[in-house]
């Protein structure tokens, strides 16, 4: 469950013996359910019994997993699974495409958009934050959701410093046709990365302590969680 990707089927029968046992059902004798599952699954302040669903509750434990593999970078099973299963592209690691690879990077590999979706970037240097898809001005919006226009005809990938004039101040006119002025205006009040500051560091953004909390990342796995504490 903590370190291995469970099989939908597999999930699926946990959660039916659950049902059964909560219920009083046996092999030979099925008792009405009286209450639907997924009410039955809500927290206890909104009426249900606080129960989890195994496959969300695995993807949560398997985020953490990923959230670990990326913050301790100098640990030796990083660096092992780093050297096993990404490539050095123009000074970047990418991915590799494999066949096969060992259960606990197939189910991190799995669980890495539900971790993105609750990580947001602390701006320092600006060599690991992008622009437009990282959650860097507010850990609860990516801009690119906000981009007016076609989003398709943007670059991703560019970082910060990218939207900015060569005198080193924002572009104004840049931000303000791209972005609702509300957002802009955001932009243009946070403060410009600095080489001295140190590295970008990323931060779990449902957490006022980024730190990263299975029971959030289980919150976001069924869609009942803020991505991220507003900065409003």
């Amino acid at each position: 469950m903590q370190t291995t990707l469970l099989p939908i089927s597999i999930c699926d029968e946990i959660d039916k013996r659950i049902r059964r046992f909560i219920w009083g059902s046996t092999t030979n004798k099925r008792r009405v359910h009286l209450v639907h599952w997924e009410q039955v699954c809500q927290p206890k302040e909104k009426g249900g019994l606080g129960l989890k669903k195994a496959h969300e509750l695995n993807l949560a434990f398997l985020a953490k997993l990923a959230w670990c593999f990326l913050k301790n970078i100098d640990d030796l099973w990083v660096k092992v699974i780093e050297a096993k299963y990404f490539k050095l592209a123009g000074g970047v690691l990418t991915p590799k495409s494999v066949a096969r690879c060992l259960t606990l990077w197939w189910g991190m590999r799995r669980s890495w958009p539900l971790m993105q979706e609750g990580m947001a970037m602390c701006v320092k240097d600006d060599r690991s934050t992008a622009f437009w898809t990282d959650r860097w001005l507010d850990p609860a919006l990516t801009l690119i959701d906000h981009i007016r226009g076609d989003s398709q005809l943007v670059d991703p990938t560019i970082p910060i410093t990218a939207a900015f004039e060569e005198s080193g101040k924002w572009n104004e006119n840049f931000l303000l046709s791209c972005l609702p002025r509300e957002i802009a205006l955001q932009v243009l009040a946070s403060p410009a990365p600095r080489e001295e500051a140190g590295e970008d560091e990323a931060f779990w953004g449902p957490k006022a302590n980024g730190q990263f909390c299975v029971k959030s990342a289980y919150e976001i796995a069924i869609g009942q969680a803020d991505t991220g504490q507003s900065l409003d």
